[in-house]
């Protein structure tokens, strides 16, 4: 029987991911979100990677990272949260564990 529900329980978190396919934003402090903030949201886009920021954005659209991409920022945070699951504090250890270097 704990066999039976530990496979059922398995199958559903399995399932749930594959259906929301989650993702996580980090928002490094910045003019429009002064505390930052990490956002989980679901819908990632294809060929987006589990741990993004608005950094890691601009690297992989234009090669490098501008100010002028980087403003675009506020936009992307009103996209994802749209699809938000949950808004966590931000983490600068999380953000540097996670995200590549520059």
């Amino acid at each position: 029987m704990v066999k039976a529900m530990f496979l059922f329980l398995l199958v559903l978190v399995l399932a749930s991911w594959f259906i929301l396919k989650p993702g996580t934003f980090f928002v490094p402090p910045t003019v429009y979100e002064p505390e930052g903030v990490i956002l989980i949201y679901y819908e990632k886009s294809a060929g987006m990677a589990f741990f993004s920021s608005p950094e890691t954005l601009c690297k992989a659209q234009y090669g490098e990272i501008t100010p002028a991409c980087l403003e675009t920022g506020e936009d992307t945070v009103e996209y994802f949260s749209q699809r938000l699951i949950t808004r966590l504090p931000y983490a600068d250890w999380a953000y540097q564990l996670f995200l590549p270097q520059k």
